[in-house]
């Protein structure tokens, strides 16, 4: 649609108004060239109309047939102003919803020009009156193909226009479910680093502070041993917390910058992107109360934020530390490891912590636990395929060892492991005892 047109369709009033006046204007200039008052005045009578020719059609066309209707019972000849009748059907046909109503103009506009070559040229010879006749009826059929053909083009771009507002409202749906998804899964993930860290430590430092209190009234050389072995499970559980609230106040490090990028894409991409944070940083954060903020003037508070790299495989060792240090008997057999994705560190490392937790909780210090990580080679669907094998088994109260508990530390490894594309199982041992059996995909693919 060029400008001009487009203005018209803003302005109706104003483009009705100009059309009309035209229209008046040339019927006065014929007036002045000597035609009677009464043609001037039915030639005024027929253009006036078009002043509602977009807004009022229906008025337009009973104005226009009561005044063509006073002209053949008045006159002998056309007028000027029986020009504005193709317009009229245009304007009919093209802006009144119910389409009937452009039919009935078309079919009183073929009957008024029958009437009128009739009536206007009765003496003249059969030629004329058929010439007159047929030029009418062209002129309002063709008025009338052309504004048929304008609504079918605008009903169309109306149709196009609520299809798009219709996608822009199903995508802002599916964005703000999308977004919720990703929300839960971060929830989740921080669920899952709560309880790992929360139910280690405490473990630990519970089961330290009973045997120390018993200890130490044999032995009080042990306590300052309990002691240092409590604090330092505190000062580590405190420093993953600090991380995990860096993570919660302070600004994103790059990777949950990229896992805020994937929300708008899908969920899965969040909920994966979501878990590589997890796996490749934490923070710890020192918040400090700034001045002003620049636009609303209210005091914000920063968060200075610095990235740490999550515990993996390489701290295995002091997290089976930790857990000898409380009195339980662990032995750890890592092989030669190969390099694996931070994802797949951080998962081993969970699991072989929630596994030994659960010992502290449900064995106690009596018991026995094997740790095994190390690589293995499995059958699947497409081939042989590597993988990264974490086994941790003890010989405790084994079927009893979930009697207790919320279940969540079991629920949240079974989490892990699918999100780095795992399988796990937990279950009792035959004979007494619990085993965890973890296996991750490594990046060599199938062979």
């Amino acid at each position: 649609m060029s400008e001009l047109g487009r203005w018209f369709e803003r302005h109706r009033w104003a483009g009705d108004a100009a059309v009309a006046l035209l229209a008046l204007a040339a019927v006065t200039l014929v007036a002045l060239g000597g035609r009677s008052r009464w043609e001037w005045a039915g030639n005024l009578a027929l253009v006036l109309p078009l002043f509602v020719r977009r807004t009022r059609p229906r008025l337009l066309l009973v104005g226009t047939v009561a005044v063509c209707l006073l002209q053949l019972a008045l006159t002998r000849q056309p007028l000027l102003g029986d020009l504005v009748v193709p317009l009229v059907v245009h304007a009919v046909a093209a802006h009144v919803e119910d389409r009937r109503w452009g039919r009935a103009a078309l079919v009183l506009a073929v009957c008024g020009s029958a009437l009128a070559a009739l009536h206007w040229y009765v003496a003249a010879d059969p030629s004329t009156v058929l010439i007159s006749f047929l030029a009418g009826v062209a002129m309002v059929t063709a008025a009338y193909l052309v504004a048929l053909r304008q609504r079918d083009r605008q009903e169309r771009a109306a149709d196009q226009l609520a299809s798009l507002r219709e996608r822009n409202r199903l995508l802002t749906v599916e964005r703000d479910q999308r977004a919720g998804m990703a929300a839960a899964a971060e929830r989740t993930r921080i669920a899952r680093d709560l309880h790992d860290i929360v139910a280690h430590s405490l473990s630990v430092i519970v089961v330290q502070a009973d045997g120390g209190v018993a200890a130490s009234q044999h032995d009080p050389a042990v306590a300052p041993r309990v002691l240092e072995t409590i604090a330092e499970t505190s000062r580590d559980a405190l420093a993953q917390m600090r991380s995990l609230v860096g993570v919660l106040r302070g600004g994103p490090d790059p990777a949950t910058a990229a896992t805020s990028a994937t929300w708008a894409t899908s969920a899965t991409s969040a909920t994966s992107a979501t878990s590589a944070t997890s796996a490749t940083a934490a923070t710890s954060v020192t918040a400090a109360t700034a001045g002003p903020g620049a636009a609303g003037g209210w005091p914000r508070e920063r968060a200075a934020v610095s990235y740490v790299p999550t515990p993996g495989l390489d701290a295995l060792p002091a997290l089976v530390d930790s857990v000898r240090a409380a009195g339980v008997q662990v032995r750890l057999s890592t092989g030669d490891l190969p390099p694996v994705p931070a994802t797949t560190a951080v998962t081993v490392y969970r699991v072989v912590q929630e596994a030994l937790t659960n010992v502290l909780k449900h064995a106690g210090r009596a018991a026995s636990v094997d740790v095994e990580v190390g690589r293995a080679t499995e059958t699947a669907p497409g081939g042989r395929r590597d993988v990264l094998r974490t086994r941790v088994s003890d010989d405790g109260r084994g079927a009893a060892a979930t009697d207790d508990g919320t279940g969540y530390g079991l629920t949240g490894m079974q989490e892990r492991v699918q999100l780095a594309g795992g399988r796990l199982r937990a279950a009792p041992r035959p004979g007494g005892g619990f085993e965890v059996l973890a296996t991750l995909p490594l990046g060599g693919g199938r062979r």
